[in-house]
């Protein structure tokens, strides 16, 4: 732990109940952070999870070779979380978290159209675009929700806005990207 985490818990300032503690005082905090959470999370279910299966689906690709696809998407997706960062830290993680989902909620149906084209090229490149702009919401959200709480509380409000966002797009996200 840190320097200023041991300091903390001798100073009796680490909470006992810090899930009690967050609920009762900082509750609309918790709710924009899940606000803000269930969307980045179903952006992430969208890449990581539901365009490899209609990859795999509309363009007879095997599963090894969405594998690998996906592997080699995710690899740029980390190379450029960095420059990410970069404009993340110029621009505002709240700018950069709002910019990253109008760019998804914009591109979702041309990406899902330009994968089943039947061209790999064309499907490959269209993943690899909703991909590189998931990140910019992955890396701004990881900047936008610790600012949201007190530090006191900051590490729960953060994994309970995660969990739940988790527990919200898991299930449906497949349902939503095969209706749409």
């Amino acid at each position: 732990d840190s320097s200023e985490h041991e300091k903390s818990v001798q100073d009796g300032a680490v909470e006992n109940s810090p899930l009690l503690t967050l609920l009762k005082t900082q509750t609309v905090r918790v709710l924009q952070s899940i606000g803000i959470s269930i969307p980045a999370s179903a952006c992430l279910y969208m890449v990581f999870t539901y365009l490899g299966i209609h990859l795999a689906r509309e363009n007879d690709l095997g599963t090894s070779e969405v594998a690998w696809i996906s592997a080699g998407i995710i690899a740029c997706i980390t190379i450029l979380m960095p420059v990410y960062g970069l404009i993340t830290d110029r621009v505002g993680a709240l700018k950069a978290y709002t910019g990253g989902i109008i760019a998804c909620i914009v591109l979702v149906f041309p990406v899902l159209h330009l994968t089943a084209t039947g061209s790999r090229t064309v499907a490959v490149g269209s993943f690899l675009v909703f991909g590189l702009t998931m990140a910019i919401v992955v890396v701004a959200v990881s900047a936008v929700l610790p600012s949201l709480f007190d530090s006191r509380t900051r590490v729960t409000g953060v994994a309970l806005a995660n969990n739940f966002a988790n527990l919200v797009t898991g299930g449906t996200a497949a349902y939503v990207s095969t209706w749409l």
